[in-house]
């Protein structure tokens, strides 16, 4: 799929972003995005470079390079590629059930957030006892507690309805168009 013209042209800020040839193009930069960074960032670009060299042509690349990379790259990628993965992986019948359900969990947590006047403005905050303002946001999942998959999740202001958030989570099932799953979903008390 990170191949595909069409995912590329979803996945750009801009039009003309990742149209040059460049040491670190689109789908080594999503690749890379994808493994699970462990260690230091100048690290782990080291270790992916030297996995992808050719002919023993040793390509070095910066961090501040991959950052600038990055800035270029939609966040709607990592939700298309989301959204592919769990329409393949219910497309068979192979995936772990509960007495021939699919059981789920629904749960809303609170998030704090880098403290900076942005996030403030966009997801709201919190005083604490000194009366600071604390950036927070209001996070939903949507978890498949057999396969240990989050099927959907949601982030949105922090005065928001855990409610509202849930029927967005279970919407975006509903829109998968596995009509033939049967579901159980387990909720938590939630607040209004």
């Amino acid at each position: 799929m990170i191949q595909e013209p069409d995912f590329k042209d979803k996945s750009r800020l801009k039009p003309y972003h990742f149209t040059r040839n460049r040491k670190l193009p689109f789908k080594s930069l999503i690749t890379m995005m994808l493994n699970m960074m462990k260690r230091t960032l100048q690290l782990e670009i080291d270790k992916f470079m030297e996995s992808i060299q050719v002919n023993d042509n040793k390509i070095s690349y910066t961090k501040q390079s991959f950052s600038e990379a990055r800035q270029k790259l939609s966040p709607d990628a990592f939700k298309i590629l989301n959204d592919r993965l769990i329409m393949d992986f219910y497309n068979d019948d192979e995936y772990k059930k509960y007495k021939g359900y699919r059981l789920l969990s629904i749960d809303a947590s609170i998030l704090e957030l880098p403290n900076t006047l942005e996030t403030k403005n966009v997801y709201g905050y919190a005083k604490n006892g000194y009366g600071c303002e604390i950036a927070r946001a209001m996070s939903s999942n949507l978890h498949d507690l057999e396969n240990n998959i989050i099927v959907s999740s949601k982030i949105d202001k922090y005065k928001s309805s855990e409610r509202t958030l849930a029927k967005e989570n279970i919407d975006k099932l509903l829109s998968y168009g596995h009509d033939h799953i049967k579901n159980l979903i387990l909720f938590d008390a939630i607040r209004h």
